[in-house]
């Protein structure tokens, strides 16, 4: 049912000291270098805006010890400006509107951050430089995991050169990095984590349906939708896995027929994962079920498809435009590699309607649109397709495409340097000013007739 890799030789082949663990070690140390210097967490500016309500749980219930925080409502509480960012239901209740999966991830480094910050007199009230500084460690960690889950996922279907520089370019000319070294508190590394481990996890219980993977799977599952709910799109990825015909998915479902207590023991794994914050949801708002978002909405009818792709607001391609490799190698491979690449197809096209179907489709201030980094370990899949093709051209040929992706790992951290100096506009770039700025360095005078933020209160309402 899997992709006719060399089966007998791959997990052996994996087993082997290769360069991609070496980069991915390197790039591990790199990246611890780069977040610590970056001084974010000695400014206390990691949790902030919407980090505060992904990390808040872990303050409230071990430092505070209320979840509901009413402890807010203590007149003798000193609240700083920072803290307990929350929203309000209808009956007055405190309640986060993002779910606990980073929190819960994030945990075992926040339990080490409040023992120093314990024991060496300093800001222990969950927010101060130790706790800071431990979210950034965290996310580097959760990078690693990530890569070396990726890692597995790419030495089954392709050879340790093909491996390693895709895992080079997922990494250094997307913003993935960006995301994992200075904006560290968001969920996407987190994400990019642990939907790689789903994956590996997924194409291996289609192996052989043993009980080890299906525990895996269900558990990884069940974390990804813990980190973002709308993540539980990725069970497209694993019903279709392996299926290319009619004759196929026939199989399939005889199979899994045959396997249903392993399926089941996924769901419920899945279930038992995601019913933590369940827990949470009854406890502050009285309901097992809650939608903490309030007004905010898909709007299926108004997908903004163009403008997250290509777009220069914050279109995938524009600032990420490696990735255009990684869709031209998922055309290229879909006929020859069907069983795998349906799935991956059939996944993304829905994932890109999803997204681009939320009314702030632009996702906030970011750098590019950060909400399809979840699927870059399926798109870095397709980009190896891409890089083994370009090995089987011409010398010539190969360093052209060698010179190109110098030049775009270049461009993605010119344009992180930008972003972080305000060049690229964190909502509001246009056509105009992503090219009058292209080579700019410092904050050009002109930015204010260049740049259009969006109204957000029309977009809440779909109001064009």
């Amino acid at each position: 049912m899997v992709l006719e890799a060399k089966k007998e030789s791959r997990w052996k082949n994996m087993k082997q000291h290769q360069p991609s663990k070496i980069f991915i070690i390197l790039i591990g140390i790199v990246a611890i270098w780069n977040a610590t210097n970056y001084n974010f967490w000695k400014k206390k500016t990691i949790v902030t805006q919407d980090v505060i309500q992904y990390y808040s749980y872990l303050p409230a219930a071990f430092i505070e010890y209320d979840l509901k925080l009413d402890f807010i409502d203590d007149p003798f509480y000193i609240l700083e400006p920072n803290q307990y960012w929350h929203s309000t239901t209808e009956e007055g209740r405190r309640v986060f509107k993002y779910t606990c999966g980073e929190a819960l991830l994030i945990s075992p480094f926040f339990f080490v951050a409040n023992t120093i910050s314990y024991f060496s007199d300093d800001d222990a009230t969950g927010f101060g430089e130790w706790y800071q500084l431990g979210i950034v460690i965290a996310a580097v960690f959760y990078l690693i995991v990530g890569l070396f889950f990726l890692r597995r996922v790419l030495l089954i279907y392709f050879n340790e050169k093909v491996t390693t520089v895709t895992l080079l370019l997922i990494t250094l000319a997307t913003n993935l990095y960006y995301y994992s070294t200075v904006e560290s508190g968001m969920s996407h590394v987190y994400n990019f984590a642990l939907v790689s481990a789903f994956f590996y996890y997924t194409i291996r219980f289609h192996e052989k349906y043993e009980w080890r993977y299906a525990i895996l799977c269900g558990l990884s599952f069940g974390m990804v939708v813990l980190l973002r709910p709308s993540n539980a799109l990725f069970v497209i990825l694993f019903m279709a896995f392996g299926v290319s015909t009619w004759t196929n998915l026939v199989r399939k479902l005889e199979l899994f027929k045959a396997q249903f207590p392993k399926l089941l023991s996924i769901a419920l794994l899945s279930f038992a994962v995601f019913f933590i914050q369940m827990l949470y949801w009854k406890e502050s708002t009285g309901h097992w079920l809650y939608y903490s978002y309030m007004k905010e909405k898909f709007y299926f009818k108004n997908p903004h498809i163009i403008e997250t792709l290509v777009g220069f607001r914050k279109g995938l391609l524009v600032y990420c435009p490696v990735l255009l490799f990684a869709f031209t190698g998922l055309f290229m491979s879909i006929k020859k590699h069907a069983e795998l690449m349906i799935s991956i197809l059939l996944f993304i096209l829905i994932n890109i309607f999803v997204v681009s179907s939320w009314w702030c489709w632009w996702y906030g201030g970011s750098y590019g649109l950060r909400a399809y980094i979840d699927m870059y370990p399926l798109l870095a899949v397709c980009l190896a397709f891409f890089i083994q093709h370009v090995h089987k051209l011409s010398h010539r040929t190969q360093q052209l495409y060698k010179a190109i992706a110098v030049f775009l790992i270049l461009l993605s951290f010119f344009q992180t340097y930008q972003y972080r100096k305000g060049i690229l506009h964190y909502d509001g770039m246009t056509a105009k000013a992503y090219f009058n700025n292209f080579f700019a360095v410092k904050y050009p005078e002109n930015y204010d007739q260049l740049i259009e933020s969006p109204d957000y209160e029309k977009a809440v309402k779909n109001e064009e």
